[in-house]
């Protein structure tokens, strides 16, 4: 029943989000996990697991000659309906975070963003980033 079910539901690969100078690129490996567990909570999505994601994306890189890689091409070969994308910026000394939903049929796109100031915490920013990306994520996949 359960493998049914999955079938039915949507899937969603989260790559890790990229980050401009002054961003750690584990900040947006810890955003793209956040957001992972956060989607997952809701039991509504099939999430594609990120060792699975991490296998295709060395394979393409490899076979791309070290260039940037296509990431709809990759959701695509690894089964997603959709992916998400996602940047974070440092602007003006604020966090800006940028999320992308984009659907591997059509192209189509869909995007959330959030700013904070810096002198909020950058994991409280992440968290609180993490959690309405979710749900914009949630409901834009189950209408």
């Amino acid at each position: 029943m359960l493998v049914a079910d999955d079938k039915k539901m949507t899937s969603l690969a989260i790559f890790d989000f990229t980050g401009d100078a002054g961003i750690a690129s584990t900040d947006g490996n810890k955003t793209a996990m956040l957001l992972f567990a956060k989607i997952s909570e809701s039991g509504k999505i099939n999430l594609i697991e990120r060792t699975e994601i991490d296998k295709v994306l060395r394979e393409q890189t490899l076979s791309s000659e070290g260039k940037n890689p296509d990431h709809l091409k990759l959701g695509k070969l690894i089964g997603a309906d959709y992916i998400v994308l996602g940047k974070i910026y440092m602007i003006n000394n604020e966090y800006v975070f940028n999320c992308k939903l984009i659907n591997c049929k059509t192209g189509k796109t869909n995007g959330i963003s959030e700013t904070f100031k810096s002198s909020s915490s950058k994991e409280e920013s992440l968290q609180v980033f993490a959690a309405k990306a979710s749900l914009f994520i949630i409901s834009k996949l189950t209408e």
